[in-house]
């Protein structure tokens, strides 16, 4: 589950309950770790020569047992455990021990300095659903929803401003399944925040740029390149200047859509 690269290693989680860390040169095996049986593991972080991730197993009641793991990058040892009350989706984190995790419609922040205290949780009022990762650049924390991303304080969660898509959710195709046209995965660049074919001031949130999207379906998570974000939106693959929003060029793929989970270079 959730196989992740750092370097030349590939961490990732095996349905029998072991962690694992694969030099990606030869294949070996460079640690093995067992954590618990039908363990699921999040997408992993990795500072400071530590592997931190979010875990869930059940117990022998068929209960939810859900921790925040951190592993020894080199060793795979544990260093510490801490139960959560749920499991968490996505993650991200700060230098300085703070952990911001969001799953469905919440965001919580933890501060591993002081044994996972929860610093704050917040819940979007509307009740919109939680897409993709949190982002942390700075003091701030950004987070996708399906109708809107919003920033917040890091150490507070203060909410500091919100910017809906200027665009039509949930539009359905022809085969009646709904698209995703919401950004999974946002970036910051400079002062901008990239929201897939939409650029927002990083402190303000007022909209720089947008590209029109012609082919209202899939929004898939871009690929940033020097100055460029190679976006695919549906069956268009759009190369797109970040600073300005100027298209360079725009290229359109034969294959059926939801092929293309990601893109890369």
């Amino acid at each position: 589950h959730n196989l992740d690269i750092h370097g030349d290693t590939a961490c990732l989680a095996t349905v029998d309950g072991n962690y694992i860390a694969l030099n990606l040169n030869t294949g070996s095996i460079e640690w093995q770790v067992f954590l618990r049986k039908g363990i699921r593991t999040g997408k992993p972080e990795f500072i400071d020569g530590q592997i931190l991730f979010n875990a869930m197993s059940y117990d022998k009641n068929d209960r939810p047992y859900c921790s925040f793991l951190c592993l020894d990058l080199f060793t795979g040892a544990l260093i510490k455990e801490i139960r959560t009350e749920m499991w968490w989706e996505s993650l991200s984190i700060r230098s300085g021990n703070i952990v911001v995790a969001s799953s469905w419609e919440k965001i919580y922040a933890i501060d591993l300095a002081k044994g996972g205290k929860y610093l704050w949780e917040v819940k979007d009022k509307d009740g919109d659903d939680v897409e993709g990762d949190p982002v942390i650049a700075g003091n701030l924390v950004y987070q996708a929803f399906k109708t809107k991303v919003a920033a917040y304080e890091v150490t507070t969660g203060k909410k500091l401003w919100s910017t809906r898509y200027p665009w039509e959710l949930d539009a359905r195709t022809e085969n009646d399944q709904y698209n995703y046209a919401f950004p999974r995965e946002l970036q910051v660049k400079d002062h901008l925040l990239l929201a897939g074919p939409l650029a927002l001031d990083k402190l303000t949130g007022k909209v720089v740029w947008q590209v029109k999207i012609t082919d209202k379906n899939t929004i898939h998570p871009g690929l940033f390149r020097d100055r460029y974000l190679y976006l695919p939106v549906g069956k268009t693959i759009m190369k797109i200047e970040a600073l300005t929003g100027n298209v360079a060029w725009t290229a359109k793929r034969k294959e059926d859509d939801f092929k293309l989970l990601d893109i890369q270079a």
